[in-house]
């Protein structure tokens, strides 16, 4: 669930420090089985998250990269629309062969179009209620998530 969703680190930290806690503070057995069930009820409810939101799990992840507190329903539906038409031009053939080319986090000159092209979609997408620092910060995360993914040779847009 991790690899589909950077986001979701929150909740692979939540298992590791139940058993950390288990094997450094007590031996209580029902305590710790009460916890992993808590926690399973968790991961069952996150996997669920992507059809509730009405998203795919990869849209579910930008959307996620995108999305800040106090948001309006109408304002997060529109940071919906942006997650979904970010992942379709990354995923475009045209996208693909003039910007996501073969190894493009490596050229200095690609790396600033594709951050181009993220910002030019998020300006338009996003809602006005992200004043420019917010903008600036979820572009450059974005930017950074799609640039992780590309070195480590896993892609939306394959």
């Amino acid at each position: 669930m991790l690899n589909r969703n950077v986001n979701r680190v929150d909740l692979a930290q939540k298992l590791n420090d139940i058993i950390a806690n288990y094997n450094n503070v007590s031996s209580d057995v029902e305590a710790f089985f009460k916890a992993l069930k808590e926690y399973a009820e968790q991961l069952r409810e996150e996997e669920k998250r992507a059809a509730a939101e009405g998203l795919t799990e990869e849209e579910l992840e930008i959307f996620d990269l995108l999305f800040k507190d106090e948001l309006s329903q109408a304002d997060k539906d529109k940071v919906k629309r942006a997650a979904q038409h970010l992942l379709q031009k990354l995923q475009d053939v045209d996208t693909r062969k003039t910007v996501l080319t073969v190894d493009w986090y490596k050229d200095v000159m690609l790396q600033g179009r594709v951050k181009k092209l993220l910002g030019d979609i998020l300006d338009k997408e996003l809602p006005n209620s992200y004043d420019t620092q917010q903008f600036t910060e979820k572009r450059d995360t974005v930017y950074q998530h799609v640039y992780k993914l590309a070195a480590q040779g896993q892609r939306y847009w394959a």
